[in-house]
């Protein structure tokens, strides 16, 4: 009878508590779902680059005159969160002293930023920064080389419910900052005002970092990839103005790869949900079957506050009560036999009450889930293992589910997936822009495009971080060429893009 509720009744039971679906999944987990999406959003809406002028443009001299990362003997081990805050603080009191006369900074930044680079420089973008940014700005500026971005928002020992639903403001509002930032930055290029350029756009890389570090959470670091991706728009248009000097060294400066990570974050994310039961915490006392039934009920609890409605109302007790006996008396045997199995677990099984047996089993399944997905995550880049294949091979299977392989592929797997791809794009855009930077200083030397990136000199291409492989270059003649990056997102039809040397112009 147990195999057959097992087979059947349990995890459709389940099912609707703890996995809706992938897509209901990712809200469950942590607002960080939500933040991969708006940061899918934002990158799809990004105008997208059809064509590409390039103006021949050699080594800065001293090569690294510009930079986008803080020296070493510049960097200081102080916070940068009461700049931060300041900055934060004046900008949304500037917002909403403009909000009590009708204003909206929204309206007006769309409409700025829409602007094509040659009305840039004009009386009503400075009157928007004058509005919006200066003060802000001017405190925001104080981050540049101050390397400490410690936050300790006292996480640990919360319940999953209370980190997910932890408030994360500072996050949400530093969207505001790096949009002020870009404005300025444009200004800056159309004004040819490269060294001013290069502040903004390294005090925005610094802002993605230590908003990514907030936390630590992967809705920090994903906000903080969306920061760094604006950054790098602005640096795609500036590398296509005539004067625009090389930023190929100020690019590497940055070592986009470490910028981006958000492997540590997943991890981290991925633990609070293996938590939820805290069993570790625990002394293995035989025959406490009345600590491990509240243990159950108690993450039956979590996850029907995780999937509340909007009143914020989850599980009745009883009602957790009533799936929690079920799921023991459906589990009991296969929890037993797993245990036994197990060397960590096997000199227990006798001793163990049918609630700790079904306790401790789950909680091993969810770290064997968790531990099988984030093994491949560790090993290193260059053996260019396919993730998505390793974690596809975790297939869930309906008929023997249980409440930590629904947990693992309702959850896990989408936050690997989603987070990952999101990561991915501004590290991908990373290395266009270090290629093409690569590309304009083949120009100054040889004065047209290389024939093949593997031929560029005197620095090189990087590769494409989506495709795993050197981005698809074909040049058909000295001055005109193609390049293809990998698809974005699913259906990106603008991968391809065409290049431009434009000859005998006066930098």
């Amino acid at each position: 009878m147990q195999r057959i509720v097992q087979a059947t009744l349990l995890p459709w039971l389940l099912l609707p508590l703890i996995c809706d679906g992938p897509a209901e999944a990712q809200v469950m987990l942590s607002p960080a779902f939500q933040e991969a999406n708006q940061a899918a959003v934002a990158v799809n809406r990004e105008p997208a680059i059809k064509a590409i002028r390039l103006h021949a443009a050699g080594e800065p001299d001293p090569a690294l005159r510009y930079r986008f990362w803080p020296a070493v003997r510049d960097r200081r081990n102080a916070s940068p969160h009461p700049f931060v805050s300041r900055a934060l603080l004046l900008a949304t009191q500037a917002a909403a002293e403009a909000r009590a006369r009708d204003l909206n900074f929204v309206t007006s930044y769309e409409r700025i930023s829409d602007l094509p680079l040659d009305r840039v420089a004009s009386d009503e973008v400075r009157q928007f920064l004058d509005q919006y940014g200066t003060t802000a700005l001017t405190q925001l500026s104080e981050i540049d080389c101050l390397m400490d971005t410690t936050y300790d928002l006292q996480i640990e020992g919360r319940s999953l419910s209370e980190i997910v639903n932890i408030l994360l403001p500072e996050v949400q509002e530093s969207r505001q900052l790096a949009r002020l930032l870009a404005v300025r930055a444009r200004l800056a290029i159309a004004e040819k005002r490269w060294d001013d350029l290069v502040t903004d756009v390294r005090t925005g890389f610094r802002l993605s970092e230590i908003i990514g570090d907030l936390g630590p959470t992967l809705t920090s670091k994903l906000v903080g990839n969306a920061i760094a991706s604006v950054m790098l728009a602005v640096v795609g248009e500036a590398i296509q103005q005539p004067e625009c000097p090389n930023l190929y060294w100020a690019l590497a400066s940055v070592q986009g790869q470490n910028l981006f990570q958000v492997d540590e974050a997943i991890e981290l994310e991925i633990s609070n949900i293996v938590n939820v039961l805290d069993v570790g915490k625990h002394q293995r006392i035989a025959g406490d079957a009345d600590e491990a039934r509240y243990r159950l009920i108690f993450m039956v609890e979590q996850i029907g506050q995780l999937d509340s409605d909007s009143s914020g109302r989850g599980l009745a007790a009883p009602i957790a009560r009533l799936i929690a006996g079920l799921y023991v008396v459906a589990m009991a045997e296969p929890s037993r036999d797993l245990l036994a199995a197990s060397a960590e677990h096997a000199g227990d099984v006798t001793a163990l009450s049918i609630s700790e047996t079904v306790l401790r089993a789950t909680q091993l399944r969810l770290v064997r889930t968790r531990d099988d997905w984030l093994k491949w995550m560790i090993l290193p880049a260059e053996l260019e293992i396919d993730l998505e294949e390793k974690l596809w091979a975790n297939r869930l299977d309906l008929r023997t589910a249980d409440a930590a392989s629904i947990i693992g592929w309702g959850t896990f797997l989408p936050l690997l997936q989603a987070s990952r791809t999101a990561s991915q794009r501004p590290i991908q855009q990373y290395h266009l822009w270090m290629t093409m930077e690569a590309m304009r200083m083949h120009a100054a030397d040889s004065g047209e495009l290389p024939q093949s990136l593997d031929q560029l000199h005197p620095v090189p291409a990087l590769h494409d971080s989506i495709a795993r492989g050197p981005f698809l270059y074909q040049r058909t003649s000295a001055t005109t060429a193609t390049l293809t990056h990998a698809q974005r997102w699913s259906g990106d039809r603008e991968a391809t893009m065409s290049i431009e040397l434009i000859r005998n112009e006066s930098r």
